[in-house]
This record gives C-alpha cells, structure tokens and sequence, in this order.
C-alpha cells in the first residue's frame, strides 16, 4: 500500500499529513517501527475523517506495529483497516488481524476471526481434541500417499484465492503450535497439502520446516522422515536465500535436536535462528517468542541458570511492554520460573504461576500443561509433597483433555513431575505403598518412550522408591547409573542433584565430598538453596 496524500489541495492539515506519512515510510526504511508507528498515527490524527487515504494508511500503521512487535495493536489496526476495505482486501487484513491476535496469545479473538476467514476460504476448522486428531492422521495420510514432491512455481502464476488458503492455513499452525499442538498439527496438515499443490517455493520450505517441528513433537515414529523433510526445507531455503525460510528452517532444527535432547546444539541452533528473524525479518516477534521459549527450555535441562534468568527476565519485559501476552507468559512459565526457585523463592514463584494459570481461563499451554507442571516442580522444592502431587495429577488430566500429551516432551516431562510428585508425598506417608507404585508405573512409562534423555529420569525415580524404602544399595546403584546417562545427555543440573543425593545414601568423607561438588556446582550456576533443589528434581530421599 502506497500512500499519496494531495499536496496542491488548500489544506495545511493535509499538507502537515503528507510530511508526516513521508517521515514515517522513511522511518520504515530505517526500521524504527516504533517512530513510524507514531509518525503515522499523527498522519491519521491530521487527516479528515472521510479522507480517501485513511484506509490505506491505517494498513501501513498496522504493519508498523506488526514490526515493532506489537501484535495485539497491530491486529486491532488491520481490523479497522478491514471495515473499510474491498472485499478481497477485508480477507486478507481480518486473516492478519487473526494471526497476529493468536501469536501475541489473545485467543478468544484470535479464533473467532480465524473461524471465519477459515470458513471463507474454504477450510474446514477443527472443533474438538478428537477432530483435530482425526484431521491430524488424515492429513498425514495422504500426505504419506502424495509425497513431498511438486512443481515449482512462481506467486505470480498462483490466483489470490490460493495464496490466501495457505497463508491463512499458515497463520493458523504457527499461531496454536504452543496454544493447542494438537490443533496446530491439524491445520498445518492442510497447509502443507495446499503449499505442495501450489509449489511456491518459500510457502513450500516454510511448510516443511513447520511439518518437521511438528513431527518431532506429536510423531515419533516418524522422525526419520520428519529428518528427510527438515533437510528438504533447509535445502531449500539456502536455494532460496530468502531470510524467513533460513530462519523457520533453523528454529526447526533447534526444535528436532530438543526433542533428542541435543540440549546445546539446540541453544545454539535457536540463537541462531533468533538472529535471523532479529536482522532480517520484521514484524516476527511470534517466531522470536518461540526461539526464547525453547532456549529456555535447552537451558534449563543444561543447568545454565544465570543464563536463564537473565535472558527469562529480559524477554519477559520486553513483551510485557509491547503487550505480547504469549511471548510473557511462555517465558515467565517455561524458564522465569526456575531461574526464581534457583534463587529460593518458592512463594513468589507460586504465586506467580497461579496469577499466570489464571490468565488463560479457556485452556491452552499455560493453564492445561505447562502452568501446572511447574506449580508441581515449585511445590516439590518448598518440599510440600501433598500439594505437588495435587498440582501434578490436576496437569495430567488437564493436559490430557486437552490433547497435549500427544507432544512427547511434554509426555515425559508429565510422567515424571507425577512420579517425583507421588515420591515426595510417600515421604510422608507410614503405608506409602500405593504412591510409590504410581511412581514406579510412571518410570516404567517414560522408559517405555526409549529416549536416551529421559531413561536416566526414570532411573531417578526408581532410585526414589529406593529410597523411601530406606534401601540403600539399590539406591546408590541406580543413581550411580542415572549420573553416567545425565552426564552423557548434558543433564548438568539433575547430575548435580544425583550426586548430592548419592553423596547422602553412600555417607562417609567419599559421600561427603560428593556432596560439596554438588552444591559448589549448583552455588557456581546460581542455585541458592542445594537441599531443596535436590527434593525438586531427586526425591524420595530425606536431607
């Protein structure tokens, strides 16, 4: 949209305008979105209510504030763009105004006018857990039965109608990949049929890089293939040199070496990514979100806690001032969190979560998987058995109704909150027979997912059990295996525990010197309080 505004007419009014709008594309050239952002509001604050120009400019502020980050502003612009706009023009900016509504985490909006653009264009919305899930399989299905293949052709040669399938399809699997994974699948199925029928090159990799994210996270026997349709992508997109494509297809390999648990070559794969999208993408602080959340992740398994809370706190006000709800919460939830336990303040994290879990009333990441996780992992470092337990069984029902347990981290990372939640609770129990056969059931689960970075987690609970039964040559064996696997995996920071609590069962000065190297590391990566981070991520023992 190029903007033209009379400059021979009479008014000083318009004449002021068409400086203003020419500061403000210049300031769009220079990416200072947030200086063109004001230039162009007072452009529309100059211009006369009826003036032919204002729609066309409100389109251009909200790009501007789509640029500068500001996701929930720019929807509410494309919106009031699209009221005045022709009919085609009004579908295209309400399809914007939904994505950008998803991604900034303002969901009831953003699904009611997705649901319509969707029925528009003639794509069917999924309306239930056990739609989208049978729309999941389907898609894959016939996508299994087509191929990747496809003719390659130029936008150009594509009509507007199908471009718009795939762009709302697009916006729609980005937007419910953390809210509703399983959802997303559903949608992302289609879109990849419609970029593989429509063979346009970019929409084509970004498909594929989105496919093999969400392959990894719901399929896992299919990861080989999800490999072959990465190396597609990021083939592609070097091919291409264009930056978006480079960027989708290195978050997407960060995302694939997550889910086998190459915890730093993820970070590092996630940064780079993250560079990316920062210097050559505007208007993506949706995919900069997901970078943050999945180094917060990487960081958290690698122990590099200063690290996490560093970047946790930044990014967290970084989107709580552009009124980013998603990037705020994700991030507040997945890393903010267990940077601020590391610094033992249990209560605060408490409460926080809660006031974050309450932020989301119609479900989603925070309120049915990632929320309550963390709640459980607070309360098993506040050494709270009961209450751990409470919170980790309401995130396993919770998150299986809402279809997120079909993601396997988040699986595996349910069964074992349960199962150190069930042990922390025997503690405290004189018959705790059946809580530790519910953690004894939950290793047997995760063991069952044959993941190198998850058995040692399983071994630790069975230590657990161990444990509580007060035996302690089985205990020191099966820690003694669970340290050489949280080593081998880059685990640093369940290491350390392990090997605090193995120090404390085996007892004498070599237990004793186990015990210092633990809490020295744990004290060097900003753990404040060593006992009750080792009742967080090894309990069933006392101490």
């Amino acid at each position: 949209h190029t903007v033209f505004v009379d400059t021979g007419g009479t008014s000083e009014t318009e004449r002021a305008a068409t400086w203003t709008v020419r500061a403000a594309q210049a300031a769009d050239q220079a990416l200072a979105f947030d200086r063109a952002v004001r230039l162009y509001r007072h452009a529309l604050e100059l211009l006369p209510a009826r003036h032919a120009e204002r729609q066309a400019l409100t389109v251009r502020l909200a790009d501007a504030l789509v640029n500068a980050g500001r996701g929930k502003d720019g929807a509410e612009a494309y919106l009031a763009a699209a009221a005045a706009a022709s009919p085609s023009e009004m579908l295209d900016l309400r399809r914007k105004a939904a994505e950008q509504l998803l991604k900034a985490g303002h969901v009831d909006e953003g699904v009611a006018t997705l649901r319509d653009v969707l029925d528009q264009v003639g794509i069917a919305y999924p309306t239930t857990p056990r739609r989208a899930l049978i729309a999941f399989l389907l898609t894959r299905t016939r996508l299994r039965l087509r191929g990747m293949n496809f003719k390659e052709k130029d936008a150009s040669q594509l009509s507007p109608e199908r471009l718009r399938q795939i762009d709302a399809c697009w916006g729609a699997a980005g937007g419910f990949a953390v809210v509703d994974p399983l959802l997303g699948a559903a949608l992302q199925g289609r879109h990849l049929e419609l970029a593989l029928a429509a063979g346009e090159p970019y929409r084509v990799s970004r498909a594929l890089s989105l496919e093999a994210g969400y392959l990894y996270a719901l399929a896992p026997g299919r990861r080989p293939f999800g490999s072959q349709v990465l190396a597609r992508a990021r083939e592609m997109a070097e091919r291409l040199g264009h930056p978006h494509a480079l960027a989708m297809a290195t978050g997407a390999a960060g995302i694939v070496a997550q889910h086998s648990g190459r915890w730093r070559e993820s970070l590092e794969l996630m940064d780079a990514a993250d560079a990316i999208f920062r210097d050559g993408c505007p208007g993506t602080p949706w995919e900069r979100a997901m970078c943050e959340l999945f180094a917060a992740i990487d960081l958290f398994y690698l122990g590099d806690l200063r690290a996490l809370a560093t970047r946790g706190l930044r990014a967290v006000v970084e989107a709580d001032e552009r009124g980013d709800l998603f990037q705020a919460d994700t991030v507040r939830v997945q890393g903010l969190s267990i940077a601020e336990l590391a610094d033992d303040r249990p209560d605060d994290v408490d409460a926080s979560l809660i006031a974050a879990i309450r932020r989301w009333p119609n479900g989603g990441y925070i309120r049915d998987c990632a929320g309550p996780l963390q709640l459980a992992r607070v309360r098993l470092y506040a050494q709270d058995g009961a209450r751990a337990r409470t919170a980790s069984l309401e995130q396993a029902a919770r998150a299986e109704a809402a279809g997120m347990l079909h993601n396997q981290h988040q699986r595996l990372e349910s069964w074992h909150v349960r199962g150190a939640a069930a042990l922390a609770a025997a503690l405290d129990e004189s018959q705790p027979r059946a809580l530790l056969a519910e953690a004894t059931r939950a290793a047997a689960k995760i063991e069952k997912e044959r993941m190198a970075w998850s058995a040692p987690l399983a071994l630790l609970l069975r230590a657990g059990v161990a444990g509580v039964k007060a035996e302690a040559a089985p205990a020191i064996a099966l820690l003694e295996q669970a340290i050489a696997q949280l080593d081998a995996n880059q685990m640093a920071l369940y290491a350390a525990a392990a090997r605090r609590r193995l120090g404390q069962v085996r007892g004498g000065p070599d237990g004793a010197a186990l015990v210092a190297e633990a809490e020295a590391w744990m004290a060097a990566h900003g753990v404040r309080n060593s006992a009750r981070m080792a009742a967080m991520l090894v309990p069933g023992f006392r101490g």
